[in-house]
């Protein structure tokens, strides 16, 4: 019978370290998922600054947001979202067209893990 207790508390040990490897594997994985989520949801307050930027711009027209400094041809153009976001602005006339600017919208963040930058890019034309 002394043997059979020796082999109870081998099992109770054993499942103890098998159920806290479980565990432990579980919160890991909780975690990562928690770390994605909130890199998601960083892009997607980027991508959503840079499209409303983008169709701000499209929809001033190319004289009237360079007027403004709202874009500035071969220079970039820094603002601070009120969360935090930075918002670069640039743009280049095409070379073998001069009413056609390359237009670039990146928005960049620190916070979080690491950080990240959202790049769009488009052609706006004068006319």
């Amino acid at each position: 019978m002394k043997t059979q207790n020796g082999f109870v508390l081998l099992d109770v040990i054993v499942g103890g370290l098998i159920l806290s490897i479980g565990l432990t594997c579980l919160l890991e994985l909780s975690l990562a998922a928690r770390r994605a989520v909130h890199i998601s949801q960083w892009k997607e307050k980027a991508v959503n600054l840079a499209q409303s930027e983008l169709e701000e711009i499209k929809g001033m027209g190319v004289d009237q947001a360079i007027s403004s400094a709202r874009v500035l041809p071969g220079q970039t153009v820094e603002s601070l979202s009120e969360n935090g976001l930075r918002l670069q602005v640039s743009g280049n006339w095409l070379v073998d067209n001069s009413d056609l600017l390359a237009l670039k919208v990146s928005v960049l963040w620190s916070y979080g893990p690491g950080g990240g930058t959202v790049p769009l890019e488009t052609m706006v034309s004068r006319k």
